[in-house]
């Protein structure tokens, strides 16, 4: 889904969404920390995903995203994200791996009723629900700080990437496994680990490792 200007300058330097052969969403180019979301303070900046030495097992320490679900004809929406990660990744020399990862996000965004299907925060609140399964819970009222805008909260259940099986190297720096639910570049610098390429309920991840 197309997002309006004003979400995409607030979330184009995240993760995700990279093609073999071309340019990796996470790029070379500084990032502001704040357009960052994650658990343990990883993803303030934006390297070049340039591959590396992946063998090893991995145990995930953080997580950042970006959420492409918003309307495009809401344009003024802010949105952050909560996120915890925890799990492990593993590949091996054969080109076979495993992982057992859980992450746990929610959402929390600043709309205009108008936005709605109804032109109000409790129709945000019936929007938000509809045809999402993955919703625990949604929540949207009249924000405090500019009652003419709608405060909503989201909650999900836990996205579980488990599974074991081959892994291959599209490109030195980019990992495709339909087994271990990995598609997108990757990063190794010591013993540390980017990993893009994840995706849930229009949020596009990159898990941060250590081995």
């Amino acid at each position: 889904m197309r997002l309006g200007p004003a979400i995409l300058a607030v979330l184009l330097a995240g993760c995700g969404g990279a093609t073999p052969g071309g340019s990796s969403d996470a790029g070379s180019s500084p990032s502001d920390p704040g357009t960052f979301q994650t658990a343990q303070g990883f993803c303030s900046s934006n390297p070049k995903l340039a591959g590396g030495d992946l063998v090893g097992t991995w145990t995930i320490v953080g997580v950042c995203a970006i959420s492409t679900n918003y309307p495009d004809n809401c344009a003024t929406t802010t949105l952050s994200l909560s996120l915890a990660a925890q799990g492990s990744v593993t590949f091996n020399t054969d080109q076979t791996g495993s992982i057992d990862v859980t992450v746990v996000i929610k959402k929390s965004s600043i709309m205009p009723p108008s936005c709605s299907s109804a032109g109000t925060c409790a129709a945000f609140e019936s929007d938000l629900t509809v045809g999402s399964n993955g919703i625990v819970s949604a929540s949207c009222s009249p924000s405090t700080t500019d009652p003419t805008l709608c405060a909503c909260e989201e909650s999900y259940t836990p996205y579980l990437m488990q599974g074991s099986g081959s892994y291959k190297l599209e490109l030195p720096t980019y990992l495709y496994s339909p087994d271990l639910h990995l598609q997108g570049g990757f990063l190794v610098n010591g013993n540390s680990l980017r990993l893009d390429g994840p995706a849930f309920m229009g949020t596009e991840f990159e898990l941060m490792g250590r081995r």
